[in-house]
């Protein structure tokens, strides 16, 4: 009978727990799981919006960006400053000369850009300085892929000289997403275009909307999402609300309680309550140094997938096109994949991915250029001191890329 009892009691603790997570949880996170509202006022601090790209530095800007490492001495610093000219690329110092005159324009995302490096410690401004190539322009722009790399090409390049699209293989999956929170949750503003396959052929598909203050409440725009981003269904094993036992998906994502907590904290006007939250999110933050989000981990097989399925096919036909519009421009192109990002002591699931994608930018008739040959060919001791972050490249890392990169150049100019 006692057993009975306790089995009931048990029950019935659970049963009071799920109730409560549903309560709590439906509450404070149902909302803006999948769609966090943002504030009129807050967007106007994304100066960077472009209504067709999604995101594009702006003409004349200088901004700070966190963080800088210089590998070799290991200082760090809080902060740094990059600009953006006229024509919107990254600013560097100029030279008054140039031994081999070629204009250099690449395109990319951050491992182009050169974040967490200043001005003068980009891949392109060493090109420059210690092999004499140049000009060259900096057209990187954070969190791009191949898609928009390729739009803003149509929209900067120049010509004349050499193109360079370079990319971390990882950055792959970019090619299918439309909505970035799915794969990346917290990056809910950056909506974008994206191509899809047509057989052999490529469609655009532009961003459901123009005007920046949409981004407020992107809720009206679910239907879209769901169906032409591809990680929506993995952003679903991530969200917690709408199931069917909140206590297994809550304890399941670390994240849900420091979020909810910090979202109790912000309702609430009670001090204690106020309190308490911190403290456990104080907690909880010496336990785990990790985002806010849970980021999918982009593992090796989830690599070699993306490179035999759309996302491969996608990349290679956009560099066809990329290769395409330089040529119309009296460019050559370069088209480049890194292992920046990509485990250095684990190159077996890289190599594997790149031969399957050469395989597909075979068949479109397009060079693939990997430095990941070189890259892993590298000491232990030089592997150290090329990246500042997981994917961005300390000064050190830039140098070796220009290194790399200003053959390839020297080749291509002929």
């Amino acid at each position: 009978m006692s057993f009975l009892y306790i089995s009931l009691l048990v029950l019935l603790v659970i049963l009071f727990i799920e109730l409560l997570l549903r309560y709590y949880l439906t509450k404070y996170l149902s909302d803006e799981s999948e769609f966090p509202k943002s504030s009129i006022k807050t967007l106007q601090k994304f100066k960077n919006y472009d209504e067709y790209l999604g995101w594009e530095p702006k003409p004349i800007l200088e901004a700070s960006d966190t963080g800088h490492h210089r590998a070799s001495t290991f200082q760090k610093e809080n902060k740094h400053t990059y600009t953006i000219n006229k024509d919107g690329a990254r600013s560097q110092p100029k030279l008054s000369e140039y031994s081999k005159k070629i204009l250099v324009e690449t395109f990319g995302g951050s491992a182009t850009f050169c974040r967490d490096v200043r001005d003068d410690e980009t891949f392109q401004y060493y090109l420059e300085k210690n092999h004499g190539i140049g000009p060259c322009k900096n057209y990187g722009v954070g969190s791009y892929g191949v898609d928009q790399s390729y739009l803003r090409a149509k929209r900067r390049m120049v010509g004349g000289g050499v193109a360079v699209l370079y990319l971390p293989l990882l950055s792959l999956y970019r090619t299918s997403c439309v909505y970035k929170h799915y794969a990346t949750p917290g990056n809910n503003w950056a909506v974008k275009p994206r191509f899809l396959l047509k057989g052999t052929d490529l469609i655009l598909l532009n961003r459901p909307f123009k005007d920046r203050d949409e981004l407020a409440d992107l809720s009206k725009y679910a239907d879209f999402f769901r169906k032409y981003d591809n990680h929506y269904e993995d952003f679903r094993e991530y969200l917690i609300t709408n199931r069917w036992c909140y206590i297994y998906y809550f304890f399941k994502n670390k994240h849900a309680l420091p979020e909810l907590l910090k979202k109790i904290k912000k309702s609430s006007n009670n001090a204690y309550i106020k309190k308490i939250s911190n403290k456990i999110i104080e907690v909880l933050k010496k336990k785990s140094n990790k985002t806010t989000y849970k980021e999918y981990k982009r593992s090796g097989k989830k690599l070699i997938y993306y490179s035999t399925h759309e996302e491969g096919k996608l990349f290679a036909i956009i560099a066809k096109k990329f290769t395409e519009l330089a040529e119309s421009r009296g460019s050559k192109a370069i088209v480049i994949v890194s292992p920046q990002g990509f485990p250095m002591n684990f190159p077996d699931e890289y190599n594997h991915a790149v031969m399957n994608l050469t395989r597909l930018f075979s068949e479109q008739g397009v060079e693939l250029h990997d430095m990941g040959k070189a890259y892993f060919s590298l000491d232990l001791k030089q592997k150290g001191k090329f990246n500042t972050s997981s994917t961005h490249a300390s000064p050190e890392g830039n140098e070796y890329i220009a290194s790399w990169l200003a053959n390839l150049i020297l080749k291509k100019a002929g």
